[in-house]
């Protein structure tokens, strides 16, 4: 949690960003490319993980920084709600 901290308040490269949210959801959750439950929980740390990495990949064009403190407050409420 201590990383999703540091999205949107540390200077960061947007891919430095997504990387901390997509490890900390890793570090929670698992991997989840197995295919492995289709719940409530799984569809939405899946949900949450494709938008990280649709910005992560996303072409350098403007700013992220709002977009990553959303994704990145996304996260800790997953993680308290289902870790």
């Amino acid at each position: 949690m201590r990383d999703l901290e540091r999205v949107g308040r540390e200077p960061m490269s947007k891919e430095a960003a997504a990387v901390l949210i997509e490890k900390t959801l890793h570090g929670a959750f698992g991997s989840l490319d197995s295919g492995d439950g289709d719940g409530e929980r799984e569809r939405a740390v899946r949900t949450l993980l494709d938008e990280v990495q649709a910005v992560r990949y996303a072409p350098q064009l403007g700013d992220y920084s709002e977009r990553l403190r959303e994704l990145a407050a996304r996260t800790a409420e997953l993680v308290r709600k289902w870790a």
